[in-house]
């Protein structure tokens, strides 16, 4: 009960510092390909600790919920005299334009944002230093349409943690997996259940549902991933994806 009750004084400290520090990832949705079955988006920022500026150029094929290709990094030290974050962004990008050609992302073509909770929304929190609460998260959402005679489907999505079996450095607290499930009518299918935590996401305590959207019958949910970090947490995106159609059985 002592080591649960200091455990959550010290993620609710924690989580106060990581509103206003430490390292929170920036999301750039570069596109979605014209029918939406291929998405672009880039994550970028400044690394705390090492102060490294990064950029990150992601596509991803929806349906499958998978990258087509290993992600496009760049990563530099800003000094006097050589380019801003801007211009390592730039670059990045035209290091990426090939693939954005082959898979033909429409740059600046976003589909529907139907969800966005900004990590200043306190809605999984009672206050701004209590702790996001690793249970089921749910939100709920219509289907995009342009057809006011149409009536749209409502859709849930459930995300779970599970523990992964490690504990994170720094902070002395349990690494989370993460579950998240599609829901309608009574339906429901798992977009992602995780077997292990992946090494390339670092060790994760918390994952929160920031944006969802839709793009004709395709949709993409974005999680934070809330990681140790030296000046507060580090917060990185993941994205789960895949399509609104139920298998028949």
């Amino acid at each position: 009960m002592r080591r649960s009750f200091l455990l959550s004084l010290l993620w609710s400290l924690l989580w106060a510092a990581s509103v206003t520090a430490g390292d929170i990832s920036s999301l750039n949705i570069i596109g979605f390909s014209e029918d939406g079955a291929y998405l672009a988006y880039e994550r970028y920022g400044m690394e705390d600790g090492s102060g490294e500026a990064y950029s990150e150029i992601y596509v991803v094929d929806v349906a499958a919920n998978d990258f087509v290709t290993t992600p496009f990094r760049h990563k530099l030290f800003l000094e006097d005299g050589q380019m801003d974050l801007n211009g390592l962004r730039r670059h990045n990008y035209e290091l990426a334009s090939g693939i954005l050609r082959q898979y033909h992302i429409v740059d600046g073509h976003q589909g529907n944002l139907l969800i966005y909770h900004p990590i200043t929304d306190l809605t999984y929190q009672q206050d701004q230093t209590a702790m996001p609460a690793p249970e089921n998260r749910r939100v709920r959402f219509a289907e995009y349409t342009d057809n006011p005679t149409f009536q749209p489907k409502i859709y849930g999505l459930a995300l779970t943690h599970q523990p992964a079996g490690q504990t994170c450095p720094l902070y002395d607290l349990p690494a989370q997996m993460f579950t998240l499930k599609l829901e309608s009518a009574g339906k429901e299918k798992v977009l992602q259940a995780d077997k292990h935590l992946p090494g390339s996401r670092g060790c994760v305590m918390a994952y929160e549902i920031e944006r969802v959207y839709q793009a004709g019958i395709y949709l993409v949910v974005f999680l934070r991933a809330y990681q140790p970090g030296f000046e507060g947490h580090s917060v990185r995106h993941l994205v789960v994806s895949g399509t609104l159609r139920f298998e028949m059985k």
